[in-house]
């Protein structure tokens, strides 16, 4: 065993965050929260984290998180060093306090100080002056934190140690068909593929992170000559949505808004390429899939094998312009469901999803810049609050604020409960 790290048993302080998550959850069951003891919001204090803030408010409301977490805690033989447990009780601790209604002072400040130990790139030391983030990189980051620290399948002797991964690359073969059509023998190759991938990863990795937000894409590229096919599985916690523009997606009734039905059909749609979409030298003159000489155009088609309880979704709204060498922002809106959401899943069917938060960027061209605020549900009572740093306001109708162009124009990251 490592010097530092130390078994942890069932400690008071453990215990004690469970009764007050059920004294205090169970208090704030019984109130009039559409009015008043709204829940706390957090402190920003003009320090640019607001990135953090909303996407923690929506983090929150995440069903089951925070009693998943702490039992898995109490019940499993886990090895962590200190500081990796005075994060993981601070994480949590500011979790309760928040969904509870009873936020200390202390809570958050202590919080921020380790998260400048664990995540450094994104909050910076107290002597430097902090800039703005990107939200969906502070979710993915603070979500294989937490991950690494709950894997009870890490080596014993090497905490803090990373994680294998269930990313795995198939060889090419001749499917015989189009990946634009795929007949059921393909189907279930490219299911099988993944499925062994899928067990790579688990084989490494169980912790209350993967079991609510991990899911598997499987990329698949098909040389449009010769139908040779390869598969390639990668696992995610935050899935990146791209904002087409194309014509075959299509809008609805009220005009040129997209609905994230759409993009997300697209997103697994097959769609062709050449080798002017490599950057790689060797892959102008042969095909990425085969090396044969003028198979220089394939398929691209990437398929959701895995499905997450808890899925967030990432807009792609900000894209680099060449041209001016700057990023920009896609303000196209974007008609956002709050129940009936589902994902394209790679078996065929289409799990459906409920809407519980919203991370909004406003203003600015870059993830960089700007502010964040968030829209979340309490899992509590079924209300819904805006966010705002430390102002917090009471939701009447979410569907109302969804139509609004702010939210069809803003809305940066989706949370979604499978239902």
């Amino acid at each position: 065993m490592q010097p530092g790290a130390s078994r942890l048993p069932k400690l008071a302080r453990w215990d004690m965050l469970s009764q007050l998550h059920r004294k205090l959850t169970f208090a704030a069951a019984g109130s009039d929260s559409s009015m008043d003891n709204l829940p706390p919001g957090l402190v920003n204090r003009g320090q640019n984290l607001c990135f953090a803030i909303s996407s923690l408010q929506c983090l929150f409301r995440t069903p089951e998180m925070s009693g998943l977490l702490q039992d898995w805690v109490q019940n499993s033989n886990l090895v962590m060093s200190a500081d990796e447990e005075d994060f993981l009780w601070s994480y949590l601790k500011l979790h309760v306090e928040c969904v509870a209604r009873n936020l200390q002072p202390s809570t958050q400040d202590n919080f921020v100080r380790l998260c400048r130990v664990f995540m450094p790139q994104l909050v910076s030391s107290s002597s430097y002056s902090q800039e703005q983030q990107d939200a969906a990189e502070f979710v993915m980051t603070l979500l294989n934190v937490l991950h690494k620290i709950l894997n009870s399948r890490r080596p014993k002797s090497k905490a803090g140690q990373a994680n294998g991964s269930g990313s795995a690359e198939h060889n090419a073969e001749n499917f015989q068909v189009s990946i634009s059509t795929l007949n059921k023998r393909c189907l279930n190759r490219i299911l099988e593929v993944a499925y062994k991938g899928w067990q790579t990863y688990e084989r490494a990795n169980d912790s209350p992170i993967v079991h609510l937000f991990t899911g598997q894409t499987s990329d698949i590229h098909q040389c449009t000559s010769c139908l040779k096919t390869s598969i390639r599985t990668q696992e995610y916690n935050v899935l990146p949505i791209t904002i087409e523009l194309r014509d075959r997606v299509s809008t609805n009734s009220g005009g040129n808004t997209l609905r994230l039905y759409d993009l997300l059909t697209s997103f697994t749609e097959a769609k062709r390429m050449d080798n002017r979409d490599t950057n790689d030298e060797n892959e102008l003159q042969t095909g990425p899939i085969c090396n044969m000489a003028a198979h220089t155009s394939w398929l691209h088609r990437t398929m959701l094998t895995q499905t997450p309880s808890a899925v967030v979704l990432q807009l792609l709204r900000f894209q680099y312009d060449s041209a001016t060498c700057q990023s920009r922002k896609i303000r196209e809106p974007i008609k956002i469901p709050s129940t009936n959401m589902c994902l394209p899943n790679g078996s065929g069917t289409w799990p459906q999803y409920k809407l519980y938060g919203v991370v909004a960027h406003i203003g600015s061209r870059s993830t960089q810049d700007g502010h964040y605020i968030a829209f979340a549900e309490d899992q509590v009572c079924g209300k819904w609050y805006r966010f705002d740093d430390e102002a917090v306001a009471y939701v009447p109708d979410i569907d109302e604020e969804l139509a609004k162009p702010f939210l069809m124009e803003n809305a940066y990251l989706l949370f979604y409960r499978k239902t």
